[in-house]
């Protein structure tokens, strides 16, 4: 993984894809695409209000792979299939949409519909 790319992470950053290119690493769109499934995990996992252990029980993992993928910045480890299936299983659709390029070459584009594109900072969780 990009050190640049994990501490950005690390430090609580959402980054999109063009800046995650701008790291110049070799499957930026990639990474990103699974960030954001990830992100949308946790997410609907905080929405939910249930705990780890029960996260991991409705999406068939033991606890600890769930605390790893809770902990780690990066889903290292979890495809991109994985993670859509974790996402469903929470609850949440998966759209995927492939159209034709405009360009020679296409490319992944990931989109929460409401078209952000500039990195931010996540909102602190309260933790009790």
């Amino acid at each position: 993984m990009n050190k640049k790319y994990e501490k950005l992470l690390n430090e609580g950053w959402e980054v999109d894809s063009s800046a995650i290119a701008a790291l110049d690493l070799d499957n930026a769109e990639r990474l990103q695409a699974k960030a954001y499934l990830r992100a949308a995990i946790l997410s609907q996992i905080a929405a939910l209000e249930i705990t780890q252990v029960e996260a991991a029980r409705r999406i068939g993992v033991p606890q600890p792979k769930m605390s790893f993928l809770m902990a780690d910045t990066a889903p290292r480890g979890f495809s991109s299939d994985k993670l859509m299936e974790f996402a469903t299983k929470l609850g949440l659709d998966v759209k995927i949409q492939v159209q034709p390029s405009r360009s020679r070459l296409g490319k992944v584009i990931v989109s929460d519909g409401a078209g952000r594109g500039k990195p931010r900072r996540r909102k602190a969780a309260n933790v009790a």
